[in-house]
């Protein structure tokens, strides 16, 4: 399942690249042309990078969130439960080693 989310994301972070070379390209292409101006298409692609980059902390986020709650649904013990457990038990076991010597 992290496999999976992993896959997904490295996806969308492949596609944000494609997208942002073919979006530097196009502003290339409307300078050449004259139709922007350098200062604009610089302008643009600042726009787009900060839009994006908003973009992805939000679905990072997103996913940190819907990841948190898989795990608390699913049957999986976390390894800071289980060392938290782990340190109970060596407590009770020293109180009951304890408590034996006290009888004897």
């Amino acid at each position: 399942m992290i496999d999976a989310l992993k896959h997904t994301l490295y996806a969308g972070l492949g596609a944000t690249v494609v997208t942002a070379e073919k979006l530097e390209a196009a502003l290339q292409d409307l300078v050449s042309k004259g139709k922007i101006s350098a200062e604009e298409a610089q302008s643009t692609a600042k726009k787009v990078a900060e839009e994006s980059k908003k973009e992805f902390q939000d679905a990072q986020s997103s996913l940190q969130s819907l990841f948190a709650d898989l795990l608390a649904k699913s049957p999986v013990v976390l390894k800071k439960d289980l060392e938290a457990m782990e340190k109970r038990i060596e407590s009770l076991e020293e109180e009951i080693a304890n408590l034996k010597q006290e009888d004897s």
